[in-house]
């Protein structure tokens, strides 16, 4: 299970992280990231898409998430 998470900041430097959904695999997280930082631009047009992870949930997470 992989989320992208979106650094978001303004000309003020106010930064603030922008989580999209849970993707099967990390390869489908980083195609992702195109789409995530178009769809922040339209919510948060104050702010501006300035990095990017791609982070992997443990196994710990990805059984919570089948209970």
């Amino acid at each position: 299970m992989w989320t992208a998470v979106l650094m978001l900041c303004n000309t003020s430097a106010q930064c603030f992280a922008f989580g999209g959904p849970v993707l099967p695999s990390e390869d489908q997280c980083v195609a992702s990231i195109r789409a995530g930082f178009d769809y922040a631009i339209q919510i948060f047009p104050a702010y501006t898409p300035v990095d990017w992870q791609c982070i992997s949930w443990d196994k710990d997470a990805q059984m919570a998430a089948a209970k």
